[in-house]
């Protein structure tokens, strides 16, 4: 039962952020939504702060959860491992609009500690890049470009930026049509651009 109003409580507090924005809610905004007393909201959460940590981790662990399943079904590094992870980060985004408004574009409203919980998922994110520099392509075309830690961030930062676009927009929906692009500039600079081309748009 407590795990069930939890989880209640997360999803209004996502739908009302979404909808009104951080700033702009109450903790009895998200208890009517959710259908719960105050005593079981304070019960579960300190405040509306709080509830919204909860509801940031929640979703990005479904996310990483997405990501995991692509590395477990394509263990090894190769350019098809790259744009299946690009696929799920964004075809997860894409179904979950309201989740994808709280985590890139509100998360900056939450306080000091939610933003630090963002830049640390996005840096999290430089792990898989660097997947990316032990393809076998990659290593034929390291004599051209020396990857470091500002590209690596520039990239994923691209990335990021480009959900945050759809996000702020209300067009989450489009996130998967742009999984070639998207693809084909994660890889250009490792595995040049005719590989890439390839990988992203399968010419």
């Amino acid at each position: 039962m407590i795990n069930n109003q939890r989880d209640r409580i997360l999803d209004a507090l996502a739908h009302e952020v979404a909808e009104r924005g951080f700033t702009e809610i109450t903790v009895a905004d998200v208890r009517k939504r959710a259908g719960v007393s105050s005593k079981t909201f304070y019960e579960l959460f300190s405040g509306k702060a709080d509830c919204f940590l909860a509801a940031y981790d929640a979703a990005v662990e479904f996310l990483m959860h997405r990501v995991a399943a692509v590395f477990e079904a394509v263990p090894e590094p190769t350019p098809k491992q790259g744009r299946a992870v690009l696929a799920a980060i964004l075809d997860t985004f894409a179904s979950e609009p309201d989740f994808a408004r709280m985590c890139m574009v509100e998360v900056s409203a939450a306080g000091p500690e939610a933003v630090r919980r963002y830049v640390g998922v996005v840096e999290g994110f430089l792990g898989f890049v660097e997947r990316i520099e032990r393809y076998e392509e990659a290593k034929r075309y390291r004599g051209k470009v020396k990857p470091d830690l500002v590209m690596r961030q520039a990239l994923v930062g691209g990335i990021a930026w480009a959900i945050y676009g759809r996000a702020v927009a209300g067009r989450t929906e489009e996130l998967p049509d742009l999984l070639p692009q998207l693809t084909y500039f994660l890889m250009a600079p490792f595995i040049g651009e005719q590989q890439a081309a390839v990988a992203a748009f399968g010419s």
